[in-house]
This record gives structure tokens, sequence and C-alpha cells, in this order.
């Protein structure tokens, strides 16, 4: 008896030939057929940082994508689409593996099993009341995995007070 342990390196059916023999006999031959299956996974959260939020001013939302699943991912991408009210500013990545092109956010490297990274997305509020969007990410061996967020926008009244004498002389 003889144990060989390969590791997986890809899916699908894996074909194995064995071949055996001596001075003295014929070889022989053996086969055997393998299915290997992978489970990639990941999931995403999109999160408001901002606890009240005025129309006019910044709102941030941090983004995490993890992989949940028992492969590394390549290919890694996501796309945010923001309600109207929402206007994209910016972001902003401190691992330095995100960057923006075209309204898509690529995650430049592998996720590894269990790893997640999260960036953080800036957009201007340009109009009061629940603001729904959706962020979907996927990569080159997942479906599409979304996240929906709620964020309140509320009337920023821009009041000012001005003090006037009615006196010229006191």
């Amino acid at each position: 008896s003889y144990s060989y342990r390969k590791h997986k390196t890809n899916f699908g059916i894996l074909n194995n030939t064995a071949v055996a023999g001596s001075d003295e006999t014929n070889e022989v031959e053996a086969n055997n057929s393998t299915t290997v299956v992978f489970n990639p996974s990941m999931s995403i959260e999109k999160l408001t940082l901002n606890t009240t939020v005025l129309k006019g001013e910044l709102v941030e939302f941090n983004i995490t994508v993890s992989n949940d699943g028992d492969e590394d991912l390549t290919g890694v991408y996501v796309v945010d689409s923001p309600s109207v009210g929402l206007v994209y500013v910016g972001f902003v990545d401190s691992s330095g593996m995100w960057y923006f092109n075209d309204g898509v956010f690529i995650y430049n490297g592998t996720l590894a099993k269990a790893a997640s990274s999260t960036f953080t997305v800036i957009f201007n509020t340009t109009m009061t009341g629940i603001l729904n969007n959706t962020v979907v990410a996927r990569s080159d061996v997942t479906r599409d995995v979304e996240a929906n967020n709620s964020t309140i926008v509320y009337y920023n009244p821009l009041l000012s007070v001005e003090k006037l004498s009615l006196n010229a002389t006191v």
C-alpha cells in the first residue's frame, strides 16, 4: 500500500493513473478519477459612519469585502450604486489595495481565505429623506453578493443670527 497526497490546485475531475512493475512481472496499471469541489464564497457589508447627516454635508460609508470560502479570491471588485441625492466625492483606502476605475472599485491582489478588506467611500448629500443604496461585490469565481444601506439625511435649516441696534446712540 502506498499513499500520496497532492495539494489540490484546481477543481473538477482529476484523473490519476498508477503503474507498477518489477523485473519479474509485467507492468500493471490502475486508474482512478476524483472529483474535486471547492466552495468559494464572499460577503460584503456597507455601514454609514456618520451618526447624523444634514443635507449638503459629506457622508462616509465603510465597505468591507470578506472571503468566507475555502479558496483565495482573485478578480475581486465592488460596484457602489448610490441613490439620487448622493454624489460621489472620493474614497480612502488605508491598505493601498483598492483603486477606482470608471465606477468600479477593484481589489489589486488576492483576497486570501478568511481575509477581509475595507475602504471608505465619501458622498455629498444633495437631498433630504431616506437614501437607499446597494453595493455589489464579485470575484473571478463567485457570484454577485450585495448589501443594502439606508441613510437618513435631515434638512439643514442654515439659520443665522444677526444683532441690530435700533438706536444709534445709547
